[in-house]
């Protein structure tokens, strides 16, 4: 299983991008300094917000579902897709499903 910082990092060897390259993907919604800080080994402040979550879905080619569980592979080594209760990886502020990620209300 990807973390966030895995999936940057394979898009840049298979497709030869940059961090100023995700930048221009995003049209400038994230920036390449935004892009390094979500790209890099460091944990997370914060879970990504839903409109994030899409945005590097896009950016990367990927489904939501991906984003989610890379991103949740930084608060917990036991997130996978075959995990039954994979929406648990996500921190208590979000309910996270396979088809993206909701704010609890």
């Amino acid at each position: 299983m990807l973390t966030l910082h895995d999936l940057i990092q394979q898009r840049f060897d298979e497709r030869g991008w940059s961090y100023g390259e995700l930048e221009r993907r995003s049209d400038g919604r994230l920036t390449k300094s935004r892009w390094q800080q979500i790209g890099s080994h460091n944990r997370l402040n914060a879970f990504p917000k839903v409109a994030t979550v899409r945005l590097l879905a896009e950016v990367l080619d990927v489904d939501e579902t991906t984003i989610v569980l890379a991103a949740a592979r930084r608060w917990s080594s036991t997130c996978s897709r075959r995990a039954p209760c994979w929406h648990r990886c996500c921190p208590p502020e979000r309910i996270c499903c396979p088809t993206g990620c909701a704010a609890r209300s």
